[in-house]
């Protein structure tokens, strides 16, 4: 006697895992991307730093952090060492408005704060977040006592994002950000008493 049987493909529940797998392929590759590139930045300040104190205090490079979200939700993050910073650092530390300055706790509110802010599909960050960063990266005149003695530029994540926009190619999108404060430059020429 012969026995029928039927199978039934469901389509719908295929596609679902089909496509749950994919994401989680993607994000993995994104996250082994951005703990790669997180090296190359952190090494090339480490280059620059030796001969200009870029992170005398630790401060700098405990700042240097990742992160990738999907849909919104902060999948993975992650900095460039582990906590290094022997002491605070200060924005500013000769004008009467001294800023302290945590690096690392400057990059986990960061973190936290962009990494699950909503978007559709995957984010990939990466993130200086000691604020004295942006005059590094767009350049400044160094005075001593009022007269200009050279103009230093150190455009790390400007070179890094060349470098990330031919990787990551269309449809994604990429921005780069660079924050520099604005300073009253009379407050700032008093001394720190």
């Amino acid at each position: 006697m012969a026995t029928k049987t039927r199978v039934k493909f469901e389509t719908g529940k295929f596609k679902r895992e089909l496509f749950k797998n994919l994401v989680e392929d993607q994000t993995h590759r994104l996250v082994n991307y951005a703990m790669e590139e997180i090296k190359n930045i952190g090494n090339q300040i480490q280059t620059y730093n030796s001969r200009n104190h870029m992170d005398d205090t630790g401060n700098l490079l405990d700042s240097l952090c990742w992160g990738v979200s999907y849909n919104g939700k902060l999948v993975d993050y992650g900095f460039y060492r582990d906590k290094q910073a022997s002491r605070e650092s200060w924005l500013h530390a000769f004008s009467e408005r001294a800023v302290a300055v945590n690096g690392r706790d400057l990059a986990e509110e960061y973190i936290q704060k962009y990494g699950a802010s909503y978007t559709n599909g995957w984010k990939i960050f990466w993130g200086i977040l000691a604020p004295y960063w942006g005059y590094w990266e767009k350049g400044f005149t160094m005075k001593r006592k009022g007269t200009p003695v050279g103009f230093y530029k150190f455009a790390v994540m400007t070179q890094r994002y060349d470098a990330i926009k031919r990787v990551l190619t269309p449809p994604m999108t990429k921005r780069l950000h660079i924050g520099v404060n604005k300073y009253d430059s009379a407050t700032l020429s008093k001394p720190y008493n």
